[in-house]
């Protein structure tokens, strides 16, 4: 895993962006080939409500982690407060 941060968006491995979805904080998935941020905004934010970690993850691949431009898995992200 590749570790920056672009734009207050810090990237974090799948195993801590699991923790923090079973606390209740907010964890940012982006395709792998895409970065989040200005000027498309393709993260897309998530909490737990109610789904499980995986089917969570597996829903946003199936839709978003297409093809070898968008990539074929999830990159996670938190947050930087400023």
């Amino acid at each position: 895993m590749n570790k920056y941060t672009i734009d207050g968006y810090t990237r974090i491995s799948k195993a801590r962006a699991r923790k923090m979805f079973n606390n209740g904080d907010p964890v940012y998935m982006c395709p792998v080939n895409l970065r989040p941020g200005r000027p498309w905004y393709p993260e897309i934010c998530f909490y737990k409500t109610g789904e499980n970690f995986e089917k969570s993850v597996f829903a946003f691949e199936f839709y978003n982690c297409i093809n070898n431009e968008t990539g074929k898995y999830t990159a996670f992200y938190i947050r930087e407060e400023a």
